[in-house]
């Protein structure tokens, strides 16, 4: 293994690190994650910071575990689509609530 080797590994393993200590900050200190997890999951902020605490921490396993790249990409793609998928439904689902409210009151 070559040194530019090495460090590349080191790299994914403290990124990896970086990663799982954020997911685990979600059990630690939930309401930092809610305002956020609020914009997708209206209704139970704090039961999605902690699912998506749980999804954060196992993405940074993959990242420090070099052989996992494959599944480390499947499992990134699917949650930034669950992710903003969830957020855009509810925004969109809000302002057309918000609309129709308006328009019943005028």
């Amino acid at each position: 293994m070559t040194d530019t080797n090495t460090r590349g590994l080191r790299g994914g393993r403290y990124q990896g690190l970086a990663v799982v200590a954020i997911g685990i900050s979600h059990f630690l200190v939930p309401r930092a994650f809610d305002p956020i997890n609020r914009l997708g999951f209206p209704e139970h902020p704090r039961k999605f910071t902690y699912i998506n605490g749980a999804i954060e921490t196992m993405i940074g396993v993959l990242i420090a575990v070099p052989r996992s790249r494959r599944q480390l990409a499947v499992v990134s793609a699917c949650y930034v689509i669950y992710l903003t998928g969830n957020i855009i439904r509810t925004q969109t689902g809000i302002r057309t609530r918000r609309v129709r409210v308006s328009g019943r009151g005028g």
